[in-house]
């Protein structure tokens, strides 16, 4: 299987869906011939992403006499570890285009070629990666790199990659 990705198809089956409206890029050129697959998102992960700084943010209220000052910098600070989330949480999607994968998470893009791809298979992990789900796909490309994803549709990803790592 010598130039061939394997996918391990343990995996329950999903209805297709083509999110529209948004994508890897607002360029008009990703609007020919891309499928975009939004990352699933656990409802744990939403809970700690916003509750943890919430959650600080009262107990300094309630728990220390602060300057307004003091209060700016906690609330900026607060603010920030509250809108990356968000961010990530908006903007975490997979996008095919041509013969590429194209992973975007907030402020962080990869880009992987099709064809670089050696292996699919499904993960658990608990590494940090562009994957809002502990309900994983670990993708292995190039010689030695890898990276988790957790597309809502995972039976749409892999046919959508199946699909163009066979017209390449």
């Amino acid at each position: 299987m010598h130039g061939q990705a394997r996918i391990s198809r343990h995996l329950p089956t999903l209805p297709l869906t083509i999110p529209g409206g948004h994508g890897c890029a607002e360029s008009s050129q990703w609007t020919v011939g891309k499928m975009v697959y939004k990352s699933k998102i656990d409802t744990w992960l939403v809970l700690v992403a916003l509750g943890l700084p919430l959650g600080v943010l009262f107990g300094v209220a309630f728990g220390e006499t602060l300057s307004t000052a003091e209060w700016f910098i906690v609330v900026a600070a607060i603010g920030a570890a509250t809108l990356l989330p968000i961010w990530l949480m908006a903007t975490t999607d997979y996008c095919f285009r041509e013969d590429n994968l194209h992973i975007r998470s907030g402020p962080f893009n990869w880009t992987i070629p099709v064809s670089g791809i050696r292996r699919i298979e499904r993960s658990r992990s608990l590494v940090s990666g562009p994957a809002l789900s502990l309900d994983r796909l670990l993708i292995h490309y190039g010689k030695h790199d890898w990276i988790l994803v957790s597309p809502k549709d995972k039976e749409g990803f892999l046919s959508e990659f199946e699909s163009r790592r066979n017209a390449g």
